[in-house]
């Protein structure tokens, strides 16, 4: 009698399970509780990279990076200047680990001529330890990428096994919104579909948000209270340093010459700038890299080239894009005679 016990209590309970994959499931695919579609960039950028692979429309230079690289790379620049087709494949505040994936995929669709990796990403973290929104930046990347197979080996490398299933379900990830946000619950339930993008559009990557720099305000600010970013306390990590050497290696199987660049913050937002360089310089090696952080570049960014804030976070405008993506352009063309 109590082996049929059991026998019931598994099989109840195997079904309760069945259940809740089966709910889980259709909520997922009906988009019940997907996250607010009005700007996702990230999405934007994979569908226009899929369909310049499917209309054969090469990509001559590939960026891969975080949001320093989709605003501070302006791809209409670099074709004016050096004729080939830039594409930014970058997603809000991602790690190495998770661009190495980005760049793994981009390359089984796109064949670049070059690859720019930005520097920001490489730091200290450790992958499966990340919180907050760190972790939620690493969900969004994920969930956007298309290729199954990447995703499934990706998942193991980017997630603990206890975040691992938010990764997967948005349904499990975001189903605050059904007492928080009640108004994009009942959206998405009128809208299983998330929405199209305009196929005239010559989409490539860029999200450049702001427009005015640096307020006298914040300048004052750094006069007393210094800088907000310590570069001598940046360094890579071991999992940054695996997903860098992995990056490179990947472009070099692939026979794609491979750059790095450091997209620059305000010279008195950032202390100890070429200590910064020297941290990074051991993993980079001899791979050719612009930075733009170091002193001497200073004197091209003023203040009207960097948004207005003092978080160590900071990112450039508009106009301070310009003049990165001219200096990167003309570094490309000594970059590439040399190859």
């Amino acid at each position: 009698m109590k082996t049929k016990g059991f026998l019931r209590f598994v099989l109840e309970a195997l079904v309760a399970f069945a259940l809740v994959l089966a709910a889980l499931y259709l909520c997922d695919s009906k988009r019940v509780f997907a996250s607010d579609e009005l700007n996702n960039h990230i999405r934007k950028k994979w569908h226009f990279l899929y369909q310049y692979a499917k209309d054969k429309k090469p990509i001559d230079m590939l960026i891969v990076g975080n949001s320093h690289a989709y605003t501070g790379i302006l791809p209409e620049i670099v074709k004016k200047q050096l004729g080939m087709r830039c594409f930014i494949l970058a997603a809000p505040g991602v790690t190495m680990d998770e661009c190495s994936y980005m760049l793994e995929e981009a390359l089984q669709i796109t064949s670049p001529k070059v690859v720019v990796l930005e520097t920001y990403p490489i730091n200290g973290y450790v992958q499966k330890e990340l919180d907050g929104q760190m972790l939620s930046d690493q969900y969004a990347s994920f969930e956007n990428r298309r290729d199954p197979g990447i995703k499934w080996k990706s998942s193991w490398k980017l997630f603990s096994l206890d975040n691992m299933p938010m990764a997967w379900s948005p349904t499990l990830r975001n189903h605050d919104i059904l007492f928080d946000n009640v108004n994009l619950l009942k959206h998405n339930l009128k809208n299983p579909e998330p929405p199209g993008f305009n196929p005239k559009e010559e989409y490539l990557g860029r999200y450049a948000r702001f427009k005015k720099g640096l307020t006298l305000q914040t300048l004052k600010q750094y006069g007393y209270e210094g800088a907000p970013v310590d570069g001598s306390s940046i360094k890579p990590g071991p999992d940054a340093v695996k997903a860098t050497q992995r990056m490179v290696e990947m472009c070099r199987e692939k026979g794609v010459p491979v750059m790095f660049l450091t997209i620059p913050m305000y010279h008195e937002h950032v202390s100890g700038a070429e200590d910064w360089h020297e941290n990074l310089r051991p993993l980079i090696g001899k791979t050719p890299w612009l930075d733009l952080q170091l002193p001497g570049f200073d004197s091209g960014f003023g203040p009207e080239c960097f948004e207005d804030t003092y978080n160590d976070n900071q990112h450039l405008t508009i106009e301070g894009a310009k003049r990165t993506t001219l200096l990167l352009s003309s570094y490309i063309q000594r970059f590439t005679r040399r190859q």
